[in-house]
Order: structure tokens, then sequence, then C-alpha cells
């Protein structure tokens, strides 16, 4: 953990930067959890990071992020809680920027030379690139595939999260979003596209209720979040790249990639266009607290 709560300041505290006499005691930075911890002052295999003591009232609790590690769902929404409480510590040299590049997933896509200006098709369709992942075995640098940002989520501890930027295509240009922004939930993703009207392409966390497939398309519908409905939409031009069986779907947790797109029939309901197998990584949801074996104590690193 690298970042505490301070109950001297009434602020977050970078480790790095904790000083007994002016912050005071520390606590963990979950509001659900705020235990007291402890710095590490590191060395030049670890970084200054904050932890608990595993006795008495310096142990993470049950409904803490870092009390276990977390599936994809529950690590973006602590995450998001994080960046919100940790304002004050984000530092732009603390950044790392993941490049996002999901090209090769893409069924129609072509591959062109700098220079060239005419598309020239591939004979075969490629598997997608994995992520690459720095020597230390935690910095990821780039993302291919949907699985890359289940691997992330899983990977990193939600404050680390905070720091994560993707650079993204919009248009003509590069931009650089926050993983807040980029990886959604259907609501958020509704509401980009009403309030927005941003058609962009996404990440979007969801849970499959059922398939419904017709002669030239198929829907596959989400569960409900916050009373909004989603739907992925696969195309006739697809099918032979989208070959998942209902069974393979149904009652799966999912990151999926694609473009958003605003269903203009229905009130509160949003789509994604979806074009094969690749934008679509399943996740095992994890149990309920109460429902856990051995906790894993997560703020060590």
């Amino acid at each position: 953990m690298k970042v505490a709560w301070s109950t001297k300041v009434k602020r977050s505290v970078l480790a790095a930067d904790y000083d007994q006499a002016e912050h005071g005691m520390v606590q963990c930075i979950d509001e659900k959890c705020r235990v007291s911890v402890i710095v590490n002052r590191g060395n030049s295999d670890i970084v200054p990071h904050f932890k608990t003591t595993g006795y008495a009232d310096s142990q993470h609790k049950p409904e803490c992020g870092f009390f276990q590690k977390l599936d994809p769902i529950e690590a973006l929404e602590k995450a998001n809680e994080y960046r919100t409480i940790m304002a004050s510590t984000q530092l732009d040299e603390d950044e790392y920027v993941i490049d996002l590049n999901l090209g090769r997933i893409d069924p129609d896509r072509t591959y062109l030379s700098d220079d060239e200006n005419e598309k020239k098709p591939t004979k075969k369709k490629e598997k997608p690139e994995e992520e690459e992942v720095g020597e230390d075995n935690k910095k990821i640098t780039k993302c291919t595939s949907p699985k890359s940002i289940v691997k992330l989520l899983t990977k990193l501890t939600p404050d680390e999260l905070t720091n994560i930027y993707f650079s993204v295509k919009r248009g003509p240009k590069r931009v650089k979003l926050p993983l807040s922004e980029l990886v959604i939930t259907p609501d958020v993703a509704y509401r980009y596209v009403t309030e927005n009207n941003d058609t962009g392409e996404y990440f979007v966390l969801g849970r499959v209720k059922h398939v419904n497939r017709r002669e030239k398309v198929i829907f596959i519908n989400l569960y409900p979040v916050n009373g909004i409905d989603f739907t992925l939409v696969v195309f006739q031009a697809h099918f032979p790249y989208f070959t998942y069986t209902n069974e393979q779907l149904v009652d799966k947790h999912c990151v999926i990639y694609g473009k958003l797109r605003k269903n203009q029939q229905r009130e509160s309901h949003a789509e994604m266009v979806i074009k094969s197998n690749d934008y679509i990584a399943a996740f095992r949801k994890r149990k309920q607290v109460g429902e856990q074996m051995e906790p894993t104590d997560r703020s060590d690193g």
C-alpha cells in the first residue's frame, strides 16, 4: 500500500513522504477499513510502502481492498474509490501509461506499412498478441486484448491502479485516459452515449444474462446495472469469428471491448458492437466475504 490516511492532517500521504511529526498516526486508505498501519522505508529492491503488522487492530478488514486478491469488478470499484481519496497525493511522475492497441483482434483489420495507401488483407488471422510485462514482472506496458485488462485488474492493487493511464486513439490523435474512464460499467457507458454522444471504443465489465440469436445478428444481453440494460451486438458478417455457444456465455462475468452506441428504440439501454471471440474475456467472480477461505494481506508490496 503506497498511500495511507493521516489522522492528523486528515488526508492521504505517500509512504515516501511520510513524517511522523507532521502526519501523526496513519491508517489504511480504505474508508471501510482504516486500521493502523506502519511505514516500511524500503530499500534498493523495495519501494516505500505502508503495511499492517498483522496483530491486534492492525489487520485489514474483510471489506478492505487489501484484505485479499480482488476480482476485476471489485478492483475497478476500489480503484475508483481510492482515486478520490488519494487526490491530494496523485503525482504526474507516479503515472505510468499503457499503450492500447487492439488492432490484432479485429477480423476486419488490414495491415499497412507507413507508406502504403492501399489495404492489403492478411492471409491468416493471427493470434492476439500478449501484453508486454517488464522485468519486475509487474509493469505492463502494452494492452492488446480484454485479457490484458483482466490481468491488469487482478495483478495490481487498487491504489496502484489509480495511476494507470492508457494511450488511446481518438480520431486522428492519441489521448491519455485514466483507467477509470476507459474501463467502465454498463451504466457509465449509457451516460457516455446519452450525455456526451460518445460512441468510442471502451472496455465494459458485465455479466451475461441471455443470448438471442437471429438470422443476421446475435444479441447478447447483460444483467442490468443501476437500471441500465446493455446489449452486445454481433452482425452476420462476423459470425465466422464469433463461435461461442450460449452455454459458454450465459452467467459468465466478462470484460468486453467494443464500440458504444445508443439503442434508438429503447430508453435506458445502450449497446456495444463486437466482432469476434477475442472481444470478450471471461473471469471468475470472487465469492462473497463470508464464503472466503484464508485472507491474504496485500499491503506488503
